[in-house]
């Protein structure tokens, strides 16, 4: 009698664990694309960040290029201090070939610099792309979490709707 009476209820059980999966085929699904999302806000944070680090950079380049102007001066003035010192003409001659050489050795290591701070730049940006990027994979991750969850839901429906038609139809005399 015991057994008749869960055979009986086997039909609900069937509804009840067709409904239970579904419902946690949706909450996973759910969590999948909250954790897709959240990386992805990460993501778009560190994008900021890279960009931040890349203006900084620059900032830095454009003064660490006028510290550098500032020693060249300062170095010609020295030169140009010595020379005078010693009664020698510094508008031409040597003397004027050692200030342009100076002058362009300064020069020199300004391009240097601002070149070395620029690449920092352009590595930063190249970062930023990289975040931004990974972000939009990650939305897209989120959003086909959602998808394949509602499509694993339907169809465990589908598939709990067949099992209790055929759990009914047996208790009912009919086969299939």
């Amino acid at each position: 009698m015991c057994v008749q009476a869960l055979a009986g209820l086997a039909p609900i059980f069937s509804a009840i664990s067709t409904g239970v999966s579904v419902v946690g085929t949706l909450v996973g699904a759910k969590a999948q694309a909250n954790a897709a999302n959240a990386q992805a806000q990460q993501a778009e944070n560190n994008k900021i960040i890279a960009q931040r680090n890349a203006e900084d950079s620059r900032n830095r380049g454009v003064v660490a290029q006028q510290d550098q102007q500032l020693k060249t001066r300062a170095r010609i003035g020295m030169q140009k201090n010595a020379l005078s010192e010693r009664s020698i003409e510094v508008s031409s001659g040597s003397a004027l070939e050692i200030l342009s050489d100076t002058a362009m050795t300064g020069k020199l290591d300004e391009l240097t610099i601002r070149s070395n701070y620029e690449k920092e730049a352009i590595g930063y940006e190249t970062q930023a792309y990289n975040f931004s990027a990974d972000a939009a994979i990650k939305r897209s991750e989120a959003r086909n979490a959602m998808t394949a969850g509602i499509f694993g839901a339907v169809g465990t429906a589908f598939d709990g709707a067949a099992s209790f038609g055929r759990n009914y139809g047996n208790r009912l005399g009919m086969t299939t």
